[in-house]
């Protein structure tokens, strides 16, 4: 939202682009059948998180080297790629985890816990840098932060 604001984004336009770029999340049936049925060097999961963490990184640093300067369309579009690779990645851990369960389930309830731990740990992680990061960097810099994640 808030670089949507630097970019001067009216407000119709600002909830489409944000409507388009959640959109990511509605694909994760298609990112599953597309790892399940195109697997790349005989791997289903790896080589596509690593294909979309290529593509995220290079839509974060559109987002940090363009800035102001970019059309809210292009900005919606970096949104959208890095919310995909969140969206494949969170598909991709979510079916390892269940058939890890599969494979033993007396320590079902244990990576669950696990996992879920690890999401509100890191969750709150990234709140705490976002907020101080918004008022000392600013909306564009504060981005170039998720380029190792």
């Amino acid at each position: 939202r808030v670089v949507y604001m630097r970019l001067r984004v009216g407000a119709s336009a600002k909830s489409s682009f944000q409507a388009a770029s959640q959109s990511a999340w509605a694909l994760k049936p298609i990112f599953g059948f597309a790892s399940d049925l195109l697997p790349i060097w005989g791997y289903r999961r790896t080589p596509w998180i690593i294909i979309t963490a290529i593509t995220a990184t290079a839509a974060y640093f559109c987002l940090v080297t363009f800035g102001a300067a970019l059309p809210g369309a292009l900005a919606c579009g970096c949104f959208f790629f890095a919310k995909a690779q969140l969206s494949f990645t969170d598909l991709m851990v979510e079916s390892t985890y269940t058939e890890k369960m599969r494979a033993c389930p007396r320590y079902s309830s244990d990576i669950v816990s696990w996992v879920w731990a690890g999401i509100g740990m890191f969750g709150m992680l990234g709140v705490l840098i976002a907020g101080p990061g918004l008022d000392l960097l600013g909306p564009f810099a504060t981005a170039g932060l998720a380029i190792p994640f």
